[in-house]
């Protein structure tokens, strides 16, 4: 048998295997990224993606310019699967889990509501239970009675540094969300919250700031004073980036930031 006609074959069965002809539409049941489109995409598709209740992102102007010239949409949070672990005084050898996802479990956790809370969110290729971020864990612990939470990224965190910068935004989001249950849930106000982050870990506060429009503090190790919103306390940090230099202004403040503490 002629060669073409045998390679023919294996395409047509294969073809039949692995789609579907309803009327005049025929569907691929691998179904990768978005739906096909009919003539050339709108200009705002192209630069704009749309994730459920989580909203929408441009990768557009103001994050796209001379100091940010590849710019990435963030990852889904399925698959940042950001995670929340609490340190407390009363269990502090031991980081307990929050799962947002399941309230009634969420509820009888050892989080203590009369208390402050403090986020400490790592940055590029590191997670949550990193050495530094347990030590500062018992500092606060050793100062006052604080319900301490790692927030845990480490999925968005990893290489490629310019997709990890593009998921800081998404897991700013993330946290935001889990502030507002924080709030409703243990009727804990927004002003004693606190979101300390570290490297792209102080965007990631940046982001959530920014969805909140409000919180008590934050401190972050960056170069710029940031988050147009009504924050209490806006402590910044400027540390030497290395070779990850990053000189783009996530956001600001329009007035000064009271010094506390």
């Amino acid at each position: 048998m002629d060669l073409q006609l045998v390679w023919a074959t294996i395409l047509l069965f294969l073809h039949s295997v692995l789609c579907r002809t309803e009327g005049d539409v025929t569907e691929s049941t691998l179904k990768v990224g978005p739906p096909p489109m009919h003539g050339p995409p709108e200009p705002d598709l192209l630069l704009q993606r749309c994730y459920g209740h989580w909203g929408c992102f441009s990768i557009g102007e103001p994050f796209l310019s001379i100091y940010r010239p590849v710019n990435l949409f963030p990852l889904h949070p399925d698959v940042l699967d950001v995670k929340f672990f609490l340190k407390t005084r009363s269990n502090p050898d031991l980081f307990t889990r929050l799962r947002p996802e399941s309230n009634e479990s969420f509820i009888q956790q050892s989080l203590d509501p009369k208390e402050a809370v403090k986020f400490i969110v790592h940055g590029y290729l590191e997670h949550g239970h990193q050495k530094w971020i347990q030590d500062m864990i018992r500092e606060l612990l050793t100062k006052d009675n604080f319900n301490v939470i790692s927030v845990d990224w480490v999925f968005g965190a990893a290489p490629p540094y310019t997709q990890a910068v593009a998921n800081a935004r998404m897991v700013g989001v993330v946290l935001a969300e889990f502030i507002e249950l924080l709030r409703d849930v243990y009727s804990i106000p927004l002003s004693s919250m606190h979101v300390i982050g570290h490297s792209l870990g102080a965007h990631v506060a940046g982001y959530a700031g920014q969805r909140l429009n409000t919180l008590g503090r934050i401190t972050a190790s960056t170069q710029h004073p940031f988050v147009d919103m009504d924050v209490a306390i806006l402590d910044y940090i400027n540390l030497n980036t290395g070779v990850l230099p990053f000189t783009y202004v996530i956001t600001h403040t329009k007035r000064p930031p009271f010094w506390g503490p």
